[in-house]
Order: C-alpha cells, then sequence, then structure tokens
C-alpha cells in the first residue's frame, strides 16, 4: 500500500470515530454560531473537559520524549474517547497505521513558531530527527496524514492544502485557539522547521 493510501485510510478511520468537532481548540465564532450563547458554553465546556481528561493518561506523549509506544497507547485511549486536538488525532492515526502492520510513519511537529502536529508517512528524517523545512523537499512517495485538518495528501501538496484549508476555515467562520486560521501562527506554521516528535536513540 502506498503512503498516501495509508494517509488517507488513517484519516478516514480516526474521522469515523472521532469527529472534527470533538476538538476544543476549533471553534466558529459566536456571531456565525446558530446555538444559543448557554448552549455553546456548555458545549465547549463539555468537549474541553473531556479533552483534558484524555489528556491526563499517563502515556501522554511529550515531544522528543516520546517512544512509538506512547504514542500508539495514548492514540488508542484518544481515538476510543472519540475526542482531541491534532496530537490524539495524530496519535490516533499512528494506531490506526499500526494496526494495519504498518510502520514506515512518524509524528512530525513544529519546534519553533508553531503550535501544530501530523503524521508523516514514507519520509525518513536526518540522525537528529529533523525534516526538510520545505515540503517541495520532501519524497514524491511521501505522504501526509492530518485528521484535525482533514488533509490526507502527498506530503509535497501539503502547504498548498493547509493553506487552502485555513482560508476555508476562515470563510466558515471559523477561530483557532481564538485566532483566526489566516494570522500568521496559523496559515505559515508549514513553512517553520520541522522535526520527529518521538525520542531519538
Amino acid at each position: 500500500m502506498t503512503p498516501l493510501m495509508q494517509a488517507i485510510q488513517a484519516k478516514e478511520a480516526v474521522k469515523a470515530r472521532m469527529p472534527l468537532t470533538h476538538s476544543d481548540n476549533k471553534k466558529i465564532r459566536q456571531d456565525l454560531s446558530q446555538l444559543p450563547v448557554m448552549q455553546r458554553m456548555q458545549n465547549n465546556a463539555a468537549t474541553k473537559e473531556t479533552v483534558d481528561k484524555v489528556r491526563g493518561h499517563h502515556r501522554f506523549p511529550q515531544a522528543g520524549k516520546a517512544t512509538i509506544t506512547d504514542v500508539v497507547i495514548y492514540g488508542a485511549f484518544a481515538i476510543a474517547a472519540g475526542y482531541g486536538n491534532c496530537l490524539e488525532m495524530s496519535c490516533a492515526s499512528a494506531w490506526a497505521i499500526n494496526e494495519e502492520g504498518r510502520f514506515n510513519y512518524d509524528l512530525v511537529y513544529y519546534p519553533v513558531g508553531g503550535d501544530h502536529i501530523f503524521v508523516a508517512i514514507g519520509q525518513p528524517s536526518d540522525p537528529n530527527g529533523d525534516y526538510p523545512a520545505d515540503f517541495s523537499h520532501w519524497d514524491a512517495d511521501a505522504a501526509v496524514c492530518d485528521v484535525w485538518a482533514d488533509i490526507a495528501c502527498p506530503a509535497r501538496e501539503y502547504a498548498r492544502r493547509w493553506r487552502e484549508r485555513m482560508n476555508n476555515w476562515r470563510i466558515m467562520g471559523l477561530t483557532i485557539a481564538n485566532l483566526l486560521p489566516t494570522d500568521d501562527i496559523w496559515i505559515n506554521v508549514v513553512d517553520r522547521p520541522k522535526k520527529s516528535f518521538l525520542a531519538r536513540g
């Protein structure tokens, strides 16, 4: 199975059990919401409480310290809970890929100037765990699975697809961590340095 097919399959498997609305950092602006203010506040509080409970798991992975076992166990827990942000959805994707008996993936994050994580499939890092900053330099067959952003695509297309998604979310009235998706911290995060989330060695 190609890395792209793995990415698509993992994204759909995770989305089926972790709806994209079960994230506590993506919200529709109040002026565009059809829910009454009190209902919206209750829904947001319940989602945040559930995500916080998930993050209380003893195998909660930390950048540079997590093992693949930590990631897969946490991913299984997150997908069972059905809630989470990019970390939980990426760990759940790793769990789904692992369940298929495939181990050619890594969790990749932005160590400086960004707060996002995704799954890379078929793209090796260098010995220090660094990845090419420019997605156009990634392997032609490599793929990205980013359930949180609802993207599964060839790695070389990821930056374009990410920006399209951020622009689309702005039009839809979504905010991310109380910022517009088109704010620099979000729309341009894909240009920042990238590193393996996993412990080296």
